[in-house]
């Protein structure tokens, strides 16, 4: 009797069909043009809020959209390529959100926020691993969403770290910000 494991791994030795390999592919590029679709709406909106405060967050997802910046030959037929498509889009509807409703949200919280999702997100797939407690896919759309999310785990790590370190970096700014403009010298009149 094989483990949930041993299953997984070979699903990813035999996973080079290129049907799967062409969705992954597909799903990229049809969430680009979303996010393509959401960019141009939030370009709209910082020229009508004549704020550019949110340009560098969506810039930077719309330059690293996953359909361009990753592959699909990676072992994993194109998994984690569909899963951070559909994250990316996510990301960029909740950024569309905060410019439009909560224009003067800081990009520093709301990189935090990321940051938390990308670790509880992490964390139940580290302690199945570490528990020996396979994480079991059902069929269907829910089966292919719990198998994206496993087998992007490695990269979910990677980005939980780096918003972490980005977080950590912001957070000491503001401090040495404020701490700078308490000690300026006021002027009376």
């Amino acid at each position: 009797m094989s483990s949930g494991y041993e299953q997984m791994n070979l699903e990813l030795i035999a996973c080079l069909s290129p049907g799967e390999m062409w969705i992954s592919t597909q799903v990229g590029y049809y969430a680009a043009t979303f996010c393509i679709g959401i960019a141009i709406a939030l370009i709209f909106l910082s020229v009508q809020q004549r704020s550019w405060v949110w340009a560098p967050v969506y810039g930077f997802l719309l330059l690293l959209h996953p359909a361009w910046a990753m592959g699909v030959t990676s072992g994993d037929c194109g998994m984690s390529k569909r899963f951070f498509s559909v994250a990316v889009c996510l990301v960029m509807v909740a950024v569309l959100t905060c410019q439009t409703f909560w224009p003067r949200l800081s990009i520093r919280r709301f990189i935090l926020v990321l940051c938390g999702i990308c670790w509880i997100v992490y964390v139940p797939i580290f302690l199945s691993f570490v528990l020996h407690f396979p994480l079991f896919f059902a069929n269907g759309l829910v089966g292919t969403v719990i198998q994206s999310i496993v087998f992007s785990s490695r990269n979910i790590l990677g980005l939980a770290l780096v918003l972490s370190i980005v977080s950590v970096v912001l957070w000491f700014f503001h401090k040495v910000q404020n701490r700078h403009e308490l000690t300026k010298p006021t002027t009376a009149e």
